[in-house]
């Protein structure tokens, strides 16, 4: 199976529950996804009207076990531009009390969006942000506030500049160079382009 994309939910709440448990017994009922464990850690996720994804749950690390995957995301947020979502996400990261770690197979528009729904299921009922692995991290609203590779990167995508200690969304053309200079100075556009 292709793992195509690996997710990293960093939460500040403190819910000592497994969230395979809580996607299981709250989530599925709730969104109709039917989750099935086809082999140990692998679940076959059916969502109605949108297809399947596999989902393998990689750990569920309370942070206070999770010090080389913690040490990773230091390393990643501090070779990342802006330097603004650097610092913030270094503090973040120092709040945080519980990584949740998820890989999808995503081959498929319907997987795609499976995987979409099931990543916006376990944020809303743990709160945080996303690393998404050779992507970059979103802040808790979902925009994303670090590329990791801008260069690896196309196509539109919703961000956020942190300015005076509030974020300012705006949608970034990835495919023009001179915007993606500007995010990575953590300059938000200064016309129509949001």
């Amino acid at each position: 199976m292709p793992w195509t994309a690996v997710y990293r939910l960093i939460s500040r709440q403190a819910q000592d529950i497994d969230p395979r448990v809580l996607l299981q017994n709250e989530i599925c009922a709730q969104s109709g996804i039917d989750l099935r464990e086809s082999s140990e850690g692998v679940f076959h996720a059916g969502f109605p009207g949108e297809g399947t994804a596999l989902v393998r749950f990689l750990s569920t690390t309370p942070l206070t076990e999770g010090w080389r995957t913690k040490r990773i995301l230091k390393r990643e947020i501090s070779n990342g531009k802006p330097l603004s979502a650097s610092n913030w996400l270094a503090m973040y990261l120092e709040m945080a009390t519980r990584i949740i770690e998820v890989s999808t197979s995503e081959g498929t528009d319907a997987a795609r969006n499976a995987s979409g729904i099931l990543r916006t299921s376990l944020r809303t009922s743990f709160g945080g942000l996303w690393q998404i692995e050779g992507e970059g991290f979103t802040n808790e609203a979902g925009a994303f506030i670090l590329l990791s590779n801008p260069n690896g990167i196309s196509g539109k995508r919703l961000v956020a500049t942190l300015r005076e200690d509030v974020w300012v969304e705006y949608t970034l053309d990835a495919n023009n160079p001179t915007y993606l200079r500007r995010f990575a100075d953590g300059v938000p556009p200064r016309t129509g382009n949001k």
